[in-house]
């Protein structure tokens, strides 16, 4: 689990986000030369292990879930003074 703010995204190697052929940095700054971006912008993104296909999370995706979850709360539930 990585957290990030938008200015790090640049040294992220171009598309390694992206499933709709635009990296995420670039989607960022169309939105800010779009001036639709909002106050404050956390990414939370997962590293892939395995692109391989199936049904379900495979085992690392179940025991990451919680991981995940904590760090969305813990973003989400910042005093709105740290917002900027």
């Amino acid at each position: 689990m990585y957290q990030l703010t938008p200015d790090e995204l640049g040294d992220v190697r171009a598309g390694s986000f992206s499933t709709h052929g635009i990296a995420l940095d670039q989607t960022i700054r169309l939105g800010a030369v779009l001036d639709r971006l909002p106050h404050r912008m956390i990414v939370l993104a997962v590293e892939v292990a395995d692109l391989g296909g199936g049904r379900g999370l495979s085992p690392a995706v179940g025991r990451a879930v919680d991981t995940a979850v904590s760090a969305v709360l813990s973003v989400i539930s910042e005093p709105s003074d740290r917002m900027s």
